[in-house]
C-alpha cells in the first residue's frame, strides 16, 4: 500500500514542477499561491508515504485546514474559467458526460492528495506502523 502513495508523490511532484516551469513566462498572484502549497503538499505526501516526521504536527494540522480552504478557491475559480460550463446551454448526453467525467477526475486527485495529508496531520507516526 505503501508503494502506491510513493508512487504519487512523485508523480505529483514532476506534474507540479513540470506546472511551474511551463507557466515560468506567465507567472501571476495565482502561481505565486498556488506553487508553495503545492510543494508543502509534496513535502506532507513525502512523509506520509515514507513514514518520515518532517515539521511538526501542529503545522500540518494547521496546513491541511488552509489547504482544504485553497482547494475550494482554486476550484471556484477552475469552474469561472473553465469552459465546460458554457456548454451547459446545449444539454446532450456527451456534454453530460465530459462534465461527470471532469468531476470525478477532479475530485479523484483532490482525494489523492488531501486524503495522505488529512492522515498525516491528524495521526501521530513516530514509533509507528502507519
Amino acid at each position: 500500500m505503501n508503494l502506491r502513495w510513493k508512487i504519487l508523490t512523485w508523480i505529483y511532484g514532476v506534474l507540479v514542477i513540470l506546472a511551474f516551469i511551463s507557466n515560468f513566462n506567465r507567472l501571476n498572484f495565482f502561481h505565486a499561491v498556488y506553487f508553495p502549497f503545492s510543494l508543502f503538499e509534496i513535502i506532507g505526501l513525502f512523509g506520509y508515504s515514507y513514514k518520515k516526521t518532517i515539521f511538526k504536527n501542529t503545522f500540518w494540522k494547521i496546513f491541511f485546514f488552509i489547504d482544504v480552504v485553497k482547494q475550494i478557491v482554486f476550484f471556484a475559480i477552475l469552474l469561472l474559467k473553465f469552459p465546460i460550463w458554457n456548454i451547459l446551454h446545449v444539454i446532450s448526453v456527451e456534454n453530460i458526460c465530459y462534465i461527470i467525467t471532469f468531476l470525478i477526475t477532479y475530485f479523484l486527485i483532490l482525494y489523492a492528495i488531501l486524503f495522505p495529508l488529512f492522515q498525516y496531520s491528524f495521526r501521530n507516526y513516530e514509533g509507528s506502523d502507519f
